[in-house]
């Protein structure tokens, strides 16, 4: 399906998009799901249903059925706890799934924030999946991992590409939760010349990384910053095979960079930068790594902790783009989209429900990510130019406008009630929405304006 570009987001554009999809759109899919079988002058609609639960949840992530029906109320539908509740069916859950589907359909982008070394790219791309455990009673609809330790034998996975530069989010995209994120929707879909893709090993493929060097039509290039996979084969400019072992800096602190060509096959031409870490950082990291082992009912390789002393980097950009200091405060950028994650699961509530009916949680869970773009939606406009946002305490403001924008949403448009409403929220972010500074561990907005405060000396 093709996307629909918003070069850069207005008040006018967001109403459009959010009048179209959840009023005549909504109305249109409630029909051909079947969630709507026939229409009557009043009672539910697609567009009252789905506004009722989006905007119910958006509010509140553990929203009653009371709740709700509070919010109906907003949405011109009179409806009981008894009525709502029965409207939760396989037929609304497919309605609200291909309401998600149209609503990431847009690309919404904002004005990026004054940072200069995310200014030398046209984009900055992070890659990552989340899942969302589900009963086993919707193995049929969303397939798990089989009902292991530690594995659902029903499970949804989403798939997210952020551009953390201009905020824009492509997906989440679903797949059934025993998808490999190498398997990904996304993998077969470049990214724009001139971008920095900043990825996890999940999403190291050599073949891919070499084809995105070559220049596009305009000439520009495609750089990735990722993390070195260990069982890579390793090789000098002259053909000569490397042991990663014996390149290793041994004292804390020091660096060693090198160029090399990565893989037995792909030669790919790169950046390989190793450096030693403190004992303190090498505990933390140690423990993690044996932490995830036993979630997945295995047990930490010695060689993996052995060589967590290290942060071992691969690069293909060039140095005059990115200094092996730039490097390492680039790889953080890649916790911000675990973040937005917890943003969704912990605020948003996604993969949490007060019920045991299975399509009502479907439901949920579509509705409760339809809330989470729109949501998006206003903290691009909102805050996105500021450095140093809070998208958790931006994130709150937009809980408590939820009734305000669904009033503008049912305000003759030509009150401006909607843009007012927009400008409000836009205001209310500006004032106690950012991150507060930290010495001891810097902010990424900090050290993204004011570098790397690690003591490390190249070798």
């Amino acid at each position: 399906m093709m996307r629909r570009s918003i070069a850069m987001m207005s008040v006018s554009q967001m109403e459009e998009a959010l009048r179209e999809i959840l009023g005549p759109e909504a109305n249109e899919l409630a029909k051909k799901t079947g969630f709507i079988q026939r229409e009557r002058k009043e009672g539910i609609t697609g567009s009252n249903f789905a506004q009722t639960v989006v905007f119910g949840w958006l509010a509140k992530g553990n929203a009653t059925l009371g709740q709700l029906t509070q919010m109906a109320q907003n949405c011109n539908l009179n409806i009981t706890e008894s009525g709502l509740s029965q409207r939760f069916t396989k037929e609304a859950a497919e309605f609200l799934r291909q309401i998600l589907e149209k609503l990431t359909n847009y690309t919404m982008k904002a004005e990026a924030a004054d940072i200069p070394l995310l200014k030398r790219f046209s984009a900055v791309i992070l890659e990552d999946s989340t899942v969302v455990s589900l009963p086993p009673e919707l193995e049929e609809v969303w397939e798990g991992c089989g009902g292991s330790t530690g594995t659902s034998k029903a499970a949804l996975k989403m798939h997210v590409r952020w551009d953390i530069k201009s905020g824009e989010l492509q997906g989440p995209q679903l797949t059934d939760g025993k998808v490999h994120d190498s398997k990904g929707p996304f993998q077969d879909t470049p990214v724009p010349g001139g971008a920095l893709y900043v990825a996890d090993l999940a999403y190291f493929f050599l073949a891919r990384i070499k084809k995105w060097r070559k220049r596009d039509e305009e000439g520009k290039r495609r750089y990735v910053v990722t993390r070195l996979n260990t069982q890579c084969n390793l090789y000098t400019h002259s053909g000569h095979k490397l042991e990663l072992r014996g390149l290793l800096p041994r004292q804390p602190g020091k660096v060693v960079e090198l160029g090399v060509l990565v893989g037995k096959q792909d030669r790919l031409p790169a950046r390989l930068i190793m450096i030693c870490l403190s004992d303190e950082v090498t505990k933390k990291r140690q423990e993690k790594i044996e932490k995830e082992a036993k979630a997945d009912g295995r047990t930490a390789s010695p060689e993996q902790l052995e060589l967590a002393r290290w942060l071992l980097l691969l690069t293909t950009a060039p140095c005059r783009l990115l200094s092996f200091r730039e490097i390492v405060v680039i790889v953080r950028l890649r916790w911000q989209i675990e973040l937005l994650f917890k943003l969704w699961k912990e605020h948003g509530m996604i993969d949490e429900w007060g019920t045991k009916k299975p399509w009502r949680i479907l439901c949920e869970i579509y509705g409760k990510m339809i809330a989470m773009i729109i949501q998006h939606w206003l903290l691009l406009w909102g805050c996105w130019h500021d450095p140093h946002r809070s998208l958790v305490k931006a994130a709150e403001i937009v809980r408590q406008s939820a009734r305000r924008i669904i009033d503008a949403l049912h305000a003759n448009k030509q009150t401006k009630q909607m843009q007012q409403a927009l400008l409000a929220i836009k205001q209310e972010m500006r004032s106690g929405c950012r991150l507060n500074p930290r010495k001891t561990h810097p902010n990424t907005s900090q050290l993204l304006l004011d570098g790397l405060d690690w003591h490390l000396t190249l070798t």
